[in-house]
């Protein structure tokens, strides 16, 4: 039983390993190497070792190997929290989630064994699998070029898109929100200039709608059956809330919509993360509007520029296909647990915290695109590079979480906790 699980957090490294050894920075690739070599010999030799020792042993040698002592002691807690069920290791008790009965010794359910890395579609169902990498169309397909040239040019856009009956209401939405960020960002600095507030002030309010128009300006809203859906900012960015002026129980439906159970920790709601991460795609889309206010593209290419995604099942901005709800635990560094997804995004070289714009900006080039086939092309190589990587690392967590917690709950609790977990939203459930 212990070697099983082992084999799956050692399956659960070797498929975050394969996501990620293309674009991850050599020393971390070294690391990995040594845990994949590290699980399997202390497998072979004393498996209990593992549970109890082997975990702390491994978490040490990846941190030499990597030069990186966060990434050591993720992967020695990682393994910590492999040991399912009565053998619950004393590594992995500080980190078990917050509310998450631990059950007496018993036998090993087998009537609800997962293969690693697959989520259930609903509580008990088929699982769901990560979609492709594989484009969903080939370059150079039958589209009518507008100024992007065709290889770069999704067969949903091309000349005429921006009027067509399909896109022109995102457009003019689009138009119209950045039009009240420029309004009141135009606004605030007039009242520093004649006075009215300090330079305190106007930092702090700049600060509050950045922070709100990298999500909202990432998203394009074009697909009723694909809805802005994050509660964050729907509930306080000004766009939305000059939309939904006069409409007291918008919001209050909103909520009931979108917002639901942590499944770890039924005191707190599930957290909303991007998968798309919105902060990532904003520099870009600040690159096409530029390009557009000077005359080289023009509103086709917009469209263009947020469908073009798509072709690698990734869907950019607020919108529901782009969110998957996720437990604290699972998702954020506030528990400071190393299994958490933004901890391991870290170590992988895929997040760039505060430094997100400026790295984007300079790994992609963005200060020297002169024309929206170079913005396509270095958007391109971003999604591929970064954005596919992190979405199926993020899936890998979630999946992961799931497949642990359940060896830990019986009866009530896992039917329960199964329930709570198939309302999340999951851009690979069908629509």
């Amino acid at each position: 039983m212990l070697g099983g699980a082992v084999n799956t957090v050692s399956e659960f490294y070797e498929d975050v390993t394969e996501t990620v050894r293309a674009v991850t920075p050599e020393p971390i690739g070294q690391a990995l190497d040594a845990l994949a070599g590290t699980v399997e010999r202390a497998v072979s030799k004393t498996p209990i070792g593992v549970a109890e020792r082997g975990a702390a042993a491994t978490g040490d040698i990846v941190g030499q190997a990597s030069g990186n002592k966060a990434l050591g002691q993720a992967v020695g807690f990682g393994l910590g929290l492999a040991v399912p069920g009565p053998e619950i290791s004393r590594a992995a008790r500080p980190v078990i989630p917050k509310g998450i009965s631990v059950p007496k010794p018993k036998p090993e359910p087998t009537d609800i064994a997962m293969p690693p890395g697959l989520a259930p579609a609903m509580a008990g169902g088929a699982p769901m699998p990560t979609p492709s990498i594989q484009p969903t169309f080939e370059k150079g397909g039958l589209v009518m070029k507008a100024t992007t040239s065709p290889e770069f040019t999704s067969p949903k856009a091309g000349q005429g898109s921006a009027i067509s009956e399909q896109f022109a209401p995102a457009v003019e939405t689009y138009k119209k929100r950045r039009a009240i960020y420029s309004e009141v960002k135009s606004d605030l600095k007039d009242a520093y200039a004649s006075g009215t507030i300090d330079s305190d002030k106007l930092s702090r309010a700049l600060r509050k709608i950045s922070k709100h128009e990298k999500g909202v300006m990432s998203t394009f809203p074009y697909d009723e059956a694909n809805p802005e859906a994050y509660l964050t900012d729907l509930m306080t960015a000004q766009p939305y809330r000059q939309e939904r002026a006069g409409k007291s129980k918008v919001l209050k439906g909103l909520v009931e919509q979108f917002q639901r159970t942590d499944p770890y920790d039924i005191t707190k709601k599930a957290q909303q993360h991007h998968i798309l991460a919105k902060a990532e795609t904003k520099p870009f889309a600040d690159k096409l509007l530029e390009l557009i206010d000077n005359g080289i593209g023009d509103d086709d290419d917009l469209v263009n520029f947020f469908v073009w995604s798509e072709k690698y099942d990734l869907f950019p901005g607020n919108v529901a296909k782009n969110l998957l709800d996720m437990g604290e635990v699972t998702h954020t560094t506030a528990k400071k647990d190393p299994m958490a997804l933004h901890k391991l995004l870290d170590a992988a070289g895929l997040e760039f915290g505060s430094r997100t714009k400026s790295k984007i900006i300079k790994d992609y080039g963005l200060d020297a695109v002169k024309n929206v086939d170079e913005l396509m092309q270095a958007y391109d190589r971003y999604l591929q590079e970064i954005a596919v990587p992190s979405r199926d690392i993020a899936y890998k967590v979630q999946d992961w979480w799931y497949n642990k917690t359940i060896k830990t709950l019986k009866g009530k609790e896992l039917k329960e906790f199964k329930e709570r977990f198939a309302e999340l939203q999951d851009p690979r459930k069908a629509p």
